[in-house]
């Protein structure tokens, strides 16, 4: 195995471990902090972590706290990850068009009565038959009699 092989290597072998700016310390460095360097796969990666955590319902205290246990991120980087996550959510809902979000709200629905049924809950199918109806505009709430 030739040099660059084995710093390949090692580098994959430490990929996703943190890793400071600067591995050189000076007399002038010594007792502040070093500031943690990300690449842009590992922000994203961090980004993707929190929209899930957000998608979930979890506290953006608590999102904070698992990030700075997670990867040692500032409470300062935390907020900037979430408000990230956020953005794309938003932006993922945004360039959804309508039918496709009908339809996917469908499938889910169909997997939702298939396991009402599957598990005798009768209203829960009944409920879910109603809401499908209803993106399909097969019922008429707002009708004038």
């Amino acid at each position: 195995m030739n040099e660059e092989e084995q710093t390949q290597e090692c580098a994959l072998a430490n990929y996703g471990s943190i890793t400071p700016v600067s591995e050189d310390l000076t007399e002038g460095d010594i007792g502040r902090k070093r500031r943690l360097s990300f690449n842009s796969l590992e922000i994203a990666q961090q980004v993707c972590f929190v929209q899930d955590l957000l998608a979930t319902g979890v506290r953006p205290n608590l999102i904070r706290q698992q990030c700075a246990e997670k990867w040692g991120l500032a409470c300062k980087t935390s907020e900037h990850r979430i408000s990230a996550a956020r953005r794309m959510m938003i932006s993922d809902i945004n360039c959804m068009d309508r039918s496709e979000k009908v339809s996917e709200l469908i499938e889910k629905l169909e997997t939702v009565i298939s396991q009402a049924i599957a598990n005798n809950m009768g209203s829960n199918a009944i409920g879910a038959m109603r809401l499908q109806a209803e993106l399909l505009q097969l019922t008429n709430k707002n009708k004038l009699s």
